[in-house]
């Protein structure tokens, strides 16, 4: 019965799985950023991906140490290794660095330039102009 135990623990793999908790925050102003996408990877395999909800946090059960890489339109992207279960991520952003966005009908990320649908170009100025819509 020892020999067994024995056996079961040396070839029982060492990594534990923890449910990991991250908050992502706009580092210009401390909001929480909603709808980034988080990809975990331990060496080049992909173990989790996820998406931040509208109080910015993120969780995944994954084998730390992992590493996380974190996206999202109008910021910059950012690559951070992570040894514990809860971790606030500052994201710079980067508006200025846009060159297009084309909004469809459908979930489709596409370019102007591929696109089969009509395609009208709005300045920055003009968008700046009309202000923001509030209800």
């Amino acid at each position: 019965m020892f020999r067994c135990f024995l056996l079961i623990l040396i070839f029982t793999p060492c990594f534990l799985q923890a449910q990991l908790v991250i908050t992502l925050k706009d580092a210009s102003n401390g909001d929480p950023v909603e709808g980034a996408q988080v990809s975990f990877f331990s060496g080049k395999t992909t173990q989790a991906v996820a998406i931040s909800d509208e109080k910015g946090r993120v969780s995944a059960k994954v084998e730390l140490p992992i590493t996380a890489s974190i996206s999202h339109l109008g910021f910059t992207d950012k690559q951070i290794i992570i040894n514990s279960s809860a971790q606030i991520v500052q994201l710079s952003p980067t508006a200025l660095s846009l060159d297009e966005i084309v909004v469809t009908g459908q979930y489709i990320p596409q370019s102007a330039k591929n696109s089969v649908y009509k395609v009208r170009t709005i300045s920055a100025d003009r968008i700046e102009k009309q202000g923001a819509n509030t209800l």
